[in-house]
């Protein structure tokens, strides 16, 4: 007796699903950015696995064609309606760092882009994260600091209080 109306609720849901997947206000998509893996063997560059996602996130708050959200998994992106899903890691080799970004369209379950700004060691992880940013979004803004060590403290604070903390 209930079982039909509890279909047909169910499959309206689903049909509603891909529209909750954008902003309530504007129809932005929202994007998830998951934390990057360090794949690089070097422990010096751990702290950018907990710092990326909220980097990238920072850099493109004032831009108003995304929203983007820092998730530690990808269930944490559906909690978020996020309708994409950026992912990634970091490698070392030759003396040059290099991103490995995909960004993924979770409606279509497909890959939308891939990217891999490389650059050497020395210049750091934030000149990348940047070239992330703004291929994401060309209203994406830098960080007010270039100071790697600034943004690892900051990064280590918040995993030793378990609180987020701003970057801005």
């Amino acid at each position: 007796m209930f079982c039909r109306p509890l279909a047909a609720f169910g499959l309206f849901l689903l049909a509603l699903a891909p529209a909750c997947r954008q902003s309530r206000q504007d129809g932005v998509p929202r994007l998830a950015i998951l934390s990057f893996e360090n794949l690089s063997g070097e422990p010096s560059l751990d702290w950018i696995s907990a710092a990326a996602a909220g980097v990238i996130a920072s850099q493109l708050a004032p831009a108003p064609d995304v929203r983007a959200l820092p998730a530690a998994a990808l269930r944490d992106a559906y909690t978020l309606r996020a309708s994409r899903v950026l992912h990634g890691s970091l490698t070392m080799a030759g003396g040059r760092l290099r991103l490995w970004c995909v960004l993924e369209d979770l409606d279509r379950r497909r890959t939308l882009t891939t990217m891999a700004p490389a650059g050497p060691v020395r210049d750091g992880v934030l000149p990348l994260l940047s070239q992330v940013a703004r291929a994401l979004s060309e209203r994406s803004r830098p960080l007010p600091s270039n100071s790697e060590l600034a943004l690892r403290l900051l990064t280590e604070a918040e995993v030793w209080t378990g609180q987020r903390l701003a970057l801005v």
